[in-house]
């Protein structure tokens, strides 16, 4: 027994020392890496995902530790790792290098994990990989992509918001011409930070939370709608303050520069709420008792009777 606990904490190290490790495959790219998590907004939220899903593979290795391996996963692993090698002897454009070298380092940390604990302890600690995914660099044209989503769909909210409230006013795709004043939802305004941060917080809720795959995909699904609304209503607050109050509130406010924060707890109180009773419909769901055929719970006495026959 000894023996397996023994293994079992060796590939443990191997795979926990496997990560910083992983970092020197980068080459030059790790210090680019390093970079732009420290200045860029839209990319800051990289740092935490590797210790998030760490912190998840460690909460559930019971369920994955007495798995055997499969060795197919050690060439997955060896095949990552040569890819990221080659990727390094060629100039290609840095962005999109950077996306692949992570990429491949991500597939050999995974392959590593089968090697160790096979498929079905990967399928076991599933979340902890999918989520390790958030790790990789959205390349710049993606991220400008997203970055045009998020304003356009913050604009089709503000306009709805807007029409609810009877207030005049004419558009131009993403700009907004009031009474007095005028908007326009700039890229730095399309929420693209705070959106990552609500993804971050309610895929780690959700999965805390909810056990069911269907009803984690769809309460992670409603986080882009959610932040979007959070966005729109921002917007909208500040926009009628500045129409109705005064027009500094668009320059300078604190709900212009940090305001964000309370319109995320806006959010989150609207997210949390229907997640735990989504949890407690599943936990009631989980826990009914198994009926007898006459819709009974079969008594002790019965099964004693059962027995003895």
């Amino acid at each position: 027994m000894k023996i397996f606990q023994n293994i079992s904490v060796l590939k443990t190290a191997l795979l926990i020392s496997a990560l910083p490790l992983s970092m020197l495959l980068l080459g030059k790219d790790a210090g680019r890496l390093v970079q732009i998590v420290s200045m860029d907004p839209a990319y800051s939220h990289i740092m935490v995902i590797p210790f998030i899903s760490a912190f998840f593979l460690w909460r559930g290795r019971k369920s994955f530790l007495s798995e055997k391996g499969n060795k197919i996963g050690l060439v997955f692993a060896l095949c990552a790792v040569a890819g990221v090698f080659i990727l390094n002897l060629f100039q290609i454009g840095e962005s999109v290098s950077l996306t692949l070298k992570v990429t491949g380092v991500i597939v050999a940390i995974s392959g590593l994990f089968v090697s160790f604990w096979g498929w079905t302890g990967l399928k076991k600690s599933l979340f902890s990989f999918i989520f390790l995914l958030l790790a990789i660099p959205i390349p710049p044209g993606v991220l400008n992509s997203i970055v045009g989503f998020l304003q356009w769909g913050s604009a089709v909210m503000v306009d709805f918001l807007y029409l609810v409230v009877g207030q005049s006013y004419l558009r131009d795709g993403n700009e907004f011409h009031l009474d007095t004043i005028s908007i326009f939802i700039a890229p730095e305004c399309s929420g693209i930070r705070s959106t990552m941060a609500l993804i971050i917080t309610g895929a780690v809720a959700v999965e805390l939370y909810l056990k069911r795959w269907p009803l984690k995909v769809f309460m992670i699904a409603l986080i882009i709608p959610l932040s979007l609304l959070k966005n729109a209503i921002r917007i909208f607050t500040i926009t009628m303050l500045a129409q109705h109050i005064n027009q500094s509130f668009l320059t300078d406010s604190f709900l212009h520069h940090s305001g964000g924060v309370v319109f995320y707890l806006i959010v989150l109180a609207i997210f949390f709420p229907l997640l735990l009773v989504l949890s407690k419909i599943e936990n009631r769901a989980t826990l009914s008792p198994v009926s007898a055929s006459d819709g009974s719970k079969p008594t002790q006495k019965t099964i004693d009777n059962n027995v003895a026959r």
